[in-house]
């Protein structure tokens, strides 16, 4: 696992090309909470909850298989459709993901590979939906890991979404702190509305501790050992 707490992984679904959002909606509910292990926590927005702005009043899915076979039915799929999912990262996971998936009739296949191989298929609009994730530098703001993803220039928005990227570039433009949360809120609701990312989970932070120290880890991933004290 990663050192960082501050990493969410997530599947970036093309949306208005080969998928709309109600099959990236039947994703997200193909895909259950039994995949987090540890002091891992299940996402629903679009970044980690340590983080400032990150709003978590967005909409959630539940884990509803039944649901996802329903709405990929009433999409025009009712025996599902062919979908490779691209990777570099975390393979266990993305196994656990691509069966879930094939589970409501989603036929998934993982192809993983190295980073740059898939930096370079995503450049080239080749990916239909790739999973990933980011430590964001551990720095505790939205706008380490927003704008990366949903500002128009960044070869990672898949959404292509002009509302989504005017929040968030408003938000990046300003210091005033509750603009700031009030433009990413609502570009968070939005992502989550349309269900341009499937947020999948935190990353565990695993640490040895003497049981004659007092300790306590820390979620954003910042070792701050001077503050480790002895019984």
């Amino acid at each position: 696992m990663r050192p960082s707490l501050l990493a969410a992984a997530v599947i970036a679904v093309v949306t208005g090309s080969s998928l709309n959002a109600v099959l990236a909606q039947s994703k997200t509910l193909a895909l259950p909470a039994s995949v987090v292990k540890g002091t891992s926590q299940v996402l629903y927005s679009a970044c980690n909850p340590v983080q400032f702005g990150c709003a978590q009043d967005v909409k959630k899915y539940d884990y509803n298989p039944a649901l996802a076979k329903k709405l990929l039915a009433e999409a025009g799929y009712p025996n599902g459709f062919d979908l490779e999912l691209w990777s570099d990262r975390e393979r266990p996971v993305n196994e656990a993901i691509v069966h879930q998936l094939n589970q409501v009739g989603v036929r998934a296949t993982l192809r993983f590979v190295k980073p740059p191989v898939l930096v370079k298929a995503r450049n080239e609009k080749q990916v239909p939906a790739y999973y990933g994730s980011i430590g964001s530098f551990s720095i505790p703001d939205a706008g380490a890991i927003v704008p990366d993803h949903f500002l128009p220039e960044s070869d990672r928005n898949f959404s292509q979404d002009p509302a989504v990227a005017k929040l968030v570039d408003a938000a990046n433009s300003t210091y005033d702190p509750a603009k700031r949360q009030q433009f990413f809120r609502d570009a968070l609701r939005r992502i989550a509305e349309e269900a341009y990312w499937v947020p999948i989970l935190t990353f565990s932070a695993n640490y040895l501790a003497s049981n004659d120290v007092e300790f306590e880890p820390w979620k954003d991933g910042m070792e701050r050992l001077f503050q480790i004290r002895w019984k």
